[in-house]
């Protein structure tokens, strides 16, 4: 089997879970599935970042900015006229389009189509946009895009769920493979916090709907009572993000709370989850939710919102609360402070997620589905 992995939509090196995504991907056939033929197709200026992501072993298709243009304003005019390029692309079995939430190239029926939806979070952004004829484009657009793939991974039944209901497609659900907590962690070089302060972590993007603003709202109220503990939030800088230094000092927490903007390797972040005393997720919406489970399984107490996503991809390991009380989201951090969860349960949950989650696992389930469509 061929398959040609879709990288087309990275287009600058900052990191983020869906590169992420895509680059664990290719590594994990190659290790778990020697047997596949695996191409990368990417513009040219991201080539060198993603070879540094993940080596120089794989048939590398670059794609020029005069073809990139040719091939949006339709295939078959880039197949005219770059044929060469063309007739490689079409060797292959399979393209896997590793974020076709957003997708940037869609091929003619000259080659199977694979896209893997993450999440649909970006139609109810739109709803909510101030651009008007913007957004009816925009979400018009998605669903055209998305109805034309040939096949549609998507990475939870909710996710799956939302799909079908947006396109009428149906698709097949293969969950996130998680990366096993890493042996050498490294203390952050910027971490903020004394030996004698915890701290709660919360993980993720720093847009509105990851609901932040209601952890920095309970913790107000909580940080008298538990005065040596502090809030630690770590994520990428978005415009949204300006919002929340202000709410902390409006509710005079600004020297309790830090937030980390900066690029942590997998050892740091591994140090963070190890380390905190509990992991907080408020999150509106998740496509699927990988970093409560990354949490687990580096031993820590994991509070998450009782959103279906999450309820589906944590299951029972984890606390659930209501992400728009805030005097739930207290009474939780509140009852997890005062009586921790045992060692052996923490253990319990995660292996139980390594096992459910696994990167091998991840790989089998791509092979017999692709298989299938053969």
């Amino acid at each position: 089997m061929k398959i040609l992995v879709d990288l087309l939509y990275i287009d600058n090196p900052e990191p983020s879970g869906i590169k992420k995504y895509g680059f664990k991907l290719l590594l994990d056939f190659r290790k778990y599935a020697s047997q596949i033929e695996l191409g990368v197709l990417c513009t040219s200026q991201m080539l060198e970042f993603i070879q540094s992501n993940i080596g120089d072993n794989y048939r590398f298709l670059p794609i020029e900015k005069s073809e990139f243009n040719k091939m949006r304003n339709g295939y078959d005019g880039f197949r005219k006229k770059y044929t060469r390029k063309s007739s490689i692309i079409e060797s292959y079995d399979f393209i896997i389009s590793t974020c076709a939430n957003y997708p940037t190239v869609l091929f003619s029926p000259y080659i199977k189509h694979v896209g893997v939806i993450h999440d649909l979070q970006m139609i109810q952004l739109l709803k909510k946009s101030k651009n008007v004829f913007r957004s009816i484009f925009q979400f018009f657009d998605i669903k055209r895009k998305i109805k034309r793939l040939d096949y549609i991974i998507t990475i939870s039944k909710n996710t799956s769920c939302a799909v079908k209901k947006f396109t009428n497609k149906d698709s097949h659900v293969i969950y996130y493979a998680l990366e096993p907590p890493t042996k050498n962690e490294f203390k952050p070089k910027h971490f903020p916090f004394s030996e004698s302060e915890k701290y709660i972590l919360d993980v993720n993007t720093f847009y509105r709907y990851k609901n932040a603003d209601v952890l920095l709202e309970a913790f107000s109220v909580i940080h008298e009572q538990f005065p040596n503990y502090r809030l630690y939030f770590k994520g990428n800088y978005c415009k949204e993000f300006d919002r929340l230094p202000k709410i902390a000092s409006e509710l005079g927490i600004e020297d309790k709370v830090y937030f980390d903007l900066n690029h942590l390797s997998e050892d740091e972040m591994s140090w963070l989850y190890s380390n905190a005393s509990l992991f907080v997720s408020p999150s509106l919406m998740e496509g699927f939710g990988a970093t409560p489970i990354e949490a687990i399984t580096h031993n820590t107490p994991v509070l998450v919102s009782n959103i279906d996503t999450l309820k589906e991809v944590v299951r029972d390991c984890a606390t659930f609360f209501d992400p728009s009380n805030v005097t739930d989201l207290v009474e939780n951090l509140t009852e997890s402070i005062n009586n921790q969860i045992s060692q052996a349960e923490l253990d319990k949950r995660k292996q139980f997620m390594l096992d459910v989650y696994s990167r091998k696992s991840q790989v089998m389930n791509y092979l017999n589905f692709l298989t299938s469509l053969n």
